[in-house]
């Protein structure tokens, strides 16, 4: 199954108007529903995150994550999900925010995104009947973006990325003593999450930590074989093990650049690059920018 990468070609799709920025959108479920039901959606997996706020019809939305069925009124998709749905005949009504990496890289409250907010995490599953009051909130702060991103000009990210912020601290509030994992008792999704974690907490870290570029490290903190581990996160996510470890060192990095005048040096040893120049090579690698490149492009 293949991974889509951005809200452009998820959209593509599914049949849905490409956005009219590339990084985040904000969109009604209504203004999708014709389109969408035309679509004999297989299930899809992609990058993105995204929050959802719709009503029920017939105590269901006709959408599944991970073969679940969204039976309430919130519902959050994390990267690597499967998703799916069958909508013929229902009339539903909601909004929702969808976003990528870039996006969050944007934002200098979120240096710690995942760790802030573990409803995205790989292995978490969010769909919750969530009190009417939280609801109305969290509904009045999409009201505001949606009125925000749709002003006929300006720059309204700054303000969009503070509402955001706002509706995740108060999700964060409500949810995080009830978080489902998607493991259903299964191995492997321990494994997901165990690895997830190990992976966060290595990054997090600012003194060296030798091998944690290399997918041998997790796997012998994890008591695994490196191939067990490796086929796993594949089967999961669609991503090897080597691939999501480069996945979140390039966006701690990126951070740090962003947020920071950490030299590249220092920047190469942290993430375990003896030589900055091999930290340079694969910075561009995955970002098309040198760290240098990437710093100004944000300043333009």
């Amino acid at each position: 199954m293949k991974t889509i990468k951005t809200i452009s070609d998820y959209y593509k799709v599914i049949g849905v108007r490409a956005p009219k920025h590339a990084a985040f959108h904000i969109g009604r479920h209504e203004d999708n529903l014709d389109t969408m039901k035309k679509q004999q959606l297989q299930p899809i997996k992609h990058e993105l995150y995204s929050i959802s706020l719709i009503s029920l019809d017939d105590g269901g939305t006709g959408f599944q994550i991970n073969k679940k069925e969204v039976k309430f009124r919130l519902f959050i998709i994390s990267p690597f999900k499967e998703i799916s749905w069958d909508i013929t005949g229902r009339k539903l009504k909601g909004i929702y925010i969808i976003f990528d990496r870039e996006f969050i890289r944007s934002n200098p409250l979120w240096t710690n995104f995942l760790l802030n907010f573990p409803f995205f995490k790989l292995d978490s599953l969010v769909t919750d009947d969530v009190p009417d009051e939280l609801l109305e909130e969290t509904n009045l702060y999409f009201e505001k973006i949606y009125k925000e991103y749709n002003r006929p000009c300006g720059d309204p990210f700054e303000i969009i990325k503070g509402y955001v912020h706002i509706v995740l601290l108060l999700l964060r509030r409500h949810l995080i003593p009830k978080i489902a994992v998607t493991n259903d008792g299964t191995v492997s999704y321990k494994i997901l999450s165990a690895f997830e974690r190990l992976l966060l907490e290595s990054l997090e870290k600012t003194d060296v930590t030798p091998g944690i570029r290399k997918p041998s490290y997790y796997a012998a903190k994890l008591n695994l074989h490196v191939n067990h581990l490796n086929s796993t996160l594949k089967q999961l996510t669609g991503k090897t093990t080597s691939e999501l470890i480069y996945y979140h060192i390039t966006h701690n990095a990126s951070l740090l650049i962003q947020q920071t005048d950490i030299p590249v040096k220092e920047l190469a040893s942290r993430f375990d690059f003896n030589d900055p120049t091999h930290f340079i090579s694969f910075f561009k690698k995955q970002t098309g920018l040198t760290p240098k490149q990437f710093k100004l492009h944000l300043s333009m």
